[in-house]
């Protein structure tokens, strides 16, 4: 079994993703234990989905590129290896998400909805990528991954700018692949247009947004450790 790499952030020029069809062994070996886990999840939260989702592997990054193997699985085997603590360190969660900044210099996150399997939990608008962001040649695109989870939990679609640059997190289980997505409005504005959005939304994964300005905002309970590193990264001391 490999062993689990030290959290770190990179800036690299390209991402490349390629699906794969790949057994993976711990899922295949804990069905048991992945359906019990599954069984409790959504007797708390029935609307939890079992959809197919795309998890990493083969991860590298080099010279100004990321590249990373996406193999499908169930959703519950995701949150299996999350919930049951799996020490599976050659696989990841890898997922494309846009770090939304405004023109305040501040940064919005989105609030998860209390039926969502990270209820109350506090990061920017992002998804497992799943098989609908497979091209026909094989590649994974994870640019338009970002892009369909921000207007699809936000409602947003428009009056932004993406970089072009990728920020790679390692902070396993977590990948997280991000882009800074800048906003020519204030983070008071963004968030009340967020708010407005999931307001019409009939099943909203979102339940609101959340204005960080300073390390200070930082919130270690219910944001993810790699939104804390990125934070501790992009925000001064003080």
């Amino acid at each position: 079994m490999s062993t689990m790499q030290p959290p770190a952030i990179d800036s690299v020029l390209s991402v490349v993703a390629r699906r794969v069809d790949w057994e993976w062994p711990w899922a295949r070996a804990n069905r048991q234990a992945i359906a019990a886990n599954f069984a409790r999840r959504t007797a708390r939260q029935p609307a939890v989905y079992d959809g197919d989702v795309l998890l990493a592997r083969n991860v590298r990054v080099e010279n100004d590129l990321c590249s990373l193997a996406l193999f499908p699985v169930k959703y519950s085997e995701l949150l299996g290896a999350i919930d049951l603590e799996a020490a599976e360190y050659e696989v990841w969660n890898s997922f494309a998400m846009g770090i939304l900044n405004t023109a305040d210099n501040a940064y919005v996150c989105a609030v998860m909805g209390p039926h969502t399997a990270n209820a109350g939990k506090i990061y920017f608008p992002a998804g497992t990528p799943d098989l609908s962001d497979c091209r026909p040649d094989g590649s994974v695109d994870m640019a338009g991954s970002l892009l369909r989870e921000l207007e699809e939990e936000t409602g947003i679609g428009d009056g932004f700018q993406v970089d072009s640059q990728w920020l790679v997190i390692r902070c396993w289980p977590a990948l997280a692949l991000m882009r800074l997505v800048r906003f020519d409005c204030s983070a008071g504005q963004l968030a009340a247009r967020i708010e407005t959005a999931v307001a019409a939304q009939s099943e909203p994964e979102l339940s609101g947004a959340k204005i960080v300005r300073s390390r200070a905002d930082i919130d270690p309970a219910r944001m993810p450790r790699y939104l804390q590193m990125l934070f501790n990264h992009l925000l001064p001391p003080g």
